[in-house]
């Protein structure tokens, strides 16, 4: 798929090649109003779609062959889930990365050493985490980018590199404050919509269809469910020959500067 910059020049050079010939010759408004409907089509494919790579690169699977996958989790540090998953992790030896929010920082500052002591990882999930996140300006974002980074640097004495936006959405204010701030973008390609679903069977279902070498799954440690989830698909994990490795090594991309 075209990039945006790049997509961008192309638009400005045909609309100025239009204009241009316009004074010869008689234009259709069609001519204007069909690129310009395609341009806002491919934009919001662009926004919602983090695979799509339009304004960021996004890393959304490892490059491999061989049964490898990267459990990560969003939308904590959580109190009371959180301490769970990393209990049911630990148990069955399995590694995972997990996005954090900054504002639920401060108050769990203990699970997020926890985490780390633990031998997961840590990356930046935005301050925030609202709606209105993808409405700012580059220099907000990059405000709630560095307010993220600096609760967790105090507390595991690092600073991350990888940065996952909220709900996935990228724009050109987004893409700046981070290309700014040298994050690595981090995607996925298997989404079972577990914050949003009640169904444990239907994750469990979308999680096994979507599933593949290299793969990225995106979870949440936010609601109760997710714990019957993992019991079900850490086993499952394993009589399909897969193994669940730390994301560094599946995107050969190193976690902290």
């Amino acid at each position: 798929m075209l990039k945006f910059t790049v997509l961008r020049w192309i638009f400005l050079g045909y609309c100025t090649g239009l204009i241009l010939a316009n004074q010869w010759l008689p234009i259709s408004v069609w001519l204007y109003v069909l690129p310009i409907l395609g341009l806002l089509i491919l934009m919001i494919y662009g926004v919602v779609n983090i695979q799509a790579n339009f304004f960021v690169e996004a890393i959304a699977e490892g490059k491999t062959n061989d049964k490898r996958i990267a459990l990560t989790f969003d939308d904590g540090p959580d109190e009371v889930i959180t301490p769970q998953v990393l209990a049911m992790l630990e148990k069955h030896q399995i590694p995972a990365t997990f996005f954090l929010i900054g504002h639920k920082i401060q108050e769990n500052q203990d699970i997020v050493a926890e985490i780390v002591a633990k031998g997961h990882l840590v990356g930046n999930h935005s301050f925030s985490h609202t709606v209105a996140f993808d409405f700012k300006s580059s220099s907000k974002v990059q405000q709630e980018l560095r307010a993220t980074q600096q609760q967790i640097a105090t507390i595991i004495g690092r600073k991350v590199r990888y940065f996952r936006p909220p709900f996935g959405i990228t724009n050109p204010p987004i893409a700046k404050a981070v290309r700014q701030e040298k994050y690595k973008v981090i995607g996925w390609n298997v989404r079972p919509y577990d914050a949003v679903s009640t169904d444990e069977k239907i994750i469990l279902k979308r999680i096994k269809k979507k599933l593949q070498p290299g793969s990225i799954v995106l979870l949440h440690d936010i609601k109760p469910l997710i714990l019957n989830v993992l019991e079900d698909l850490i086993p499952y994990l394993k009589e399909q020959g897969y193994e669940v490795v730390p994301l560094d090594k599946l995107i050969q991309e190193d976690a902290y500067f």
